[in-house]
């Protein structure tokens, strides 16, 4: 009974609504943040011409999720791009953060939209992507935290892990920094 039980649904959405429309976790058996600086500029490269091509598509990858019992989908495949495009998120809503009254209120959506979403029952803001237990506490207090937080200080450095997303971090900051950075980032 090929198939029996197994629902499997293909579609097509950007990295952007998949981070928007769900709540994600990595599972427990997937690694820790992995990219390296050039697979960074290499992503932020191929979301630059995506851009400049126009094109109402462009391919930049599989994610592949599976649903939990707990209403929550794992990331079975694309957790580097997923992490990454929330570090670049998240550098888009600092700088925004540090401009104007209204830059700053536009960068309470991107928290909101894409980066962490309000529990009701437990009355605090959680990651609309976890990562693994090696990085998550880092990832939610080093980069998805805004930049107010006091929290976001209390991030430490301990491991390669992490010593990558600050990397990246820093990468998204100087790209989202660029003079019309702003002007082509919209998600």
């Amino acid at each position: 009974m090929a198939g029996a039980g197994i629902g499997i649904a293909i579609g097509e959405s950007g990295i952007g609504s998949v981070l928007n429309r769900y709540s994600l976790k990595v599972p427990l058996n997937q690694r820790s943040y992995a990219w390296e600086d050039h697979h960074v500029r290499t992503l932020l490269q191929d979301f630059s011409n995506a851009i400049a091509s126009e094109s109402k598509t462009y391919f930049l990858g599989t994610i592949v999720l599976s649903q939990t019992g707990d209403n929550r989908w794992e990331v079975a495949d694309g957790q580097q791009r997923l992490a990454t495009t929330a570090v670049l998120i998240s550098a888009i809503r600092d700088h925004l953060f540090a401009g104007t009254s209204n830059e700053k209120e536009a960068s309470h959506k991107y928290t909101q939209n894409f980066l962490l979403e309000f529990d009701e029952n437990s009355g605090e803001h959680v990651p609309k992507l976890r990562l693994n237990v090696e990085d998550n506490d880092f990832f939610v207090r080093s980069t998805l935290l805004a930049p107010d937080n006091e929290l976001r200080t209390t991030a430490k450095v301990k491991t390669e892990s992490h010593e990558r997303l600050t990397e990246a971090s820093a990468i998204c900051r100087q790209h989202a920094m660029a003079d019309d950075a702003l002007k082509i980032w919209t998600i």
